[in-house]
């Protein structure tokens, strides 16, 4: 069980088996934001393809990669309200 910050470290390196890892780590956590703010399964999947995009693109620049897991949040919940405001 590599931390975070090893993780985040091994997927800069190209690793990809640590990118799955992370995937693996938080990925039901990120599709259950969308979920409880009632979107559908189908918003909600889009929500967390955005999201691993986004923190693909940020890894490079996250400063503390300690609370990665604080970041998906709040990047999730972001983009749920976006998402939801696009619907209405």
């Amino acid at each position: 069980h590599r931390s975070d910050p090893a993780l985040v470290r091994a997927c800069l390196a190209g690793d990809e088996r640590a990118w799955e890892d992370l995937i693996d780590r938080y990925g039901r956590l990120v599709y259950a934001i969308p979920r409880r703010g009632g979107l559908s399964e189908d918003d909600a999947d889009d929500v967390v393809q955005t999201v691993f995009a986004a923190l693909l693109r940020a890894l490079p620049g996250l400063r503390d990669q300690t609370r990665l897991s604080s970041w998906l949040i709040t990047t999730a919940r972001r983009e749920s309200w976006r998402v939801s405001a696009r619907a209405r």
